[in-house]
């Protein structure tokens, strides 16, 4: 049996079991939502606003892209008391973010859902919404069992549990686009004129980290490389990586790569550029965090990564990029994911390029498209074009 059927079979098993624990908490919880009295409706309107936003599925990118709304949000309700709700690793992007005023870490099981509960039935809210797009079982037992006057999810018509149930196309849409829906909701058409760029603040020990340890590098062009992404066929292999940062340093004498990624990313780069033998290609073993990446990414001149969360990090600090991406399937009803998860615009200025690797896959007999099929040519011409304007 080969890999890639392998692959397809395990998928849709997890599809398959998600979809009975979704049926079962449905069944379940659904019917029974709590709802708001005329009375409670009627006393809220005297109190301070209470907005509680939930961010469960603790992805680091997605969290980055939420950033720019919860910065709006609490500009069009300054009086409010807004709470987040993130996992462990996402909980690191909002609590350094002056906008937010209490954020609550939320880890994964049974347990930790009953404390979460506990720790937010005392309020009656005024908003209650949830941010991811995926539905999970934890969510549908806070927002049914939650006080709240309005319940906000995306396109969720058939749970009765939610109160607005804000749309937006999936396969097509920039992902700030359903934000600026909740917003819309939420505040008519002057929500339309809010800034939705995302936004990061690195505690200041990260910040002085990242710059001793770059000091030798003064004067010369930083380029980060991040090599790997969620999946294997969305992760650039050591032959284009080592292309890529061999041909921007040929090109540039002043270029310096600097590969970045977790724990179990940089040893395996690390042989990488052991086998390059090439001086100016660095990666720094002992630091994985994620706020040394961004403070990293803080300094550099240029990033390069396919598409993860890199790419949203990049666009908070506003940074020249090359984003690879593979791609878009032809086929009706397949994502758009150089759409969805584009870098965000920054304006008539931008240095921001998106590169596709083509769909190779039908010709190979492949399950999808690999994004090791980029022209690499064409990324290192992009990347001393910006590195030179």
């Amino acid at each position: 049996m080969s890999e890639s059927v392998i692959r397809r079979w395990n998928h849709r098993r997890l599809d398959w079991m998600r979809a009975q624990k979704l049926h079962f908490m449905r069944a379940i919880f659904d019917p029974f939502s709590r709802r708001m009295s005329v009375q409670s409706v009627a006393l809220l309107k005297n109190e301070k606003k209470e907005i509680l936003v939930l961010r469960l599925d603790d992805k680091l990118g997605d969290s980055v892209t939420a950033t720019g709304f919860l910065r709006s949000l609490k500009n069009i309700f300054p009086d409010c008391s807004l709470t987040v709700v993130a996992g462990p690793l996402t909980g690191q992007v909002y609590q350094n973010q002056p906008t937010i005023d209490r954020v609550l870490i939320a880890k994964k099981g049974f347990v930790s859902t009953l404390k979460l509960f506990f720790q937010l039935r005392s309020k009656i809210y005024n908003v209650v919404i949830n941010t991811s797009h995926i539905m999970a079982p934890r969510t549908i037992f806070l927002m049914s069992q939650l006080h709240a006057i309005r319940k906000m999810g995306f396109r969720c018509h058939e749970y009765h549990l939610f109160t607005d149930h804000i749309e937006y196309d999936p396969l097509e849409d920039h992902v700030t686009t359903r934000y600026q829906n909740v917003l819309r909701a939420l505040n008519g058409n002057a929500a339309s004129e809010c800034d939705l760029s995302y936004e990061l603040h690195i505690p200041s020990r990260w910040t002085e980290q990242v710059r001793s340890q770059l000091q030798s590098l003064v004067g010369q062009r930083i380029v980060i490389l991040n090599s790997f992404a969620g999946a294997r066929l969305r992760s650039l292999n050591e032959k284009i990586s080592r292309a890529i940062a061999e041909g921007i340093l040929r090109g540039d004498p002043r270029a310096v790569v600097i590969s970045i990624g977790n724990h179990n990313d940089l040893p395996v780069i690390a042989k990488w550029i052991e086998r390059a033998a090439e001086s100016r290609w660095v990666c720094f073993l002992d630091h994985t965090e994620f706020f040394w990446n961004c403070a990293l990414i803080d300094k550099a001149d240029l990033v390069i990564s396919p598409d993860t969360a890199i790419v949203h990090v990049a666009s908070a600090f506003k940074k020249p990029q090359i984003a690879v991406f593979r791609e878009d399937s032809k086929l009706v009803g397949a994502e758009k994911n150089s759409k969805i998860w584009a870098p965000t615009s920054l304006g008539a200025r931008a240095r921001v390029r998106v590169i596709l690797a083509p769909d190779l896959h039908q010709l190979r007999g492949d399950e999808e498209p690999d994004i090791n099929d980029v022209n690499v040519e064409q990324v290192v011409k992009a990347a001393l074009e910006l590195l030179r304007s």
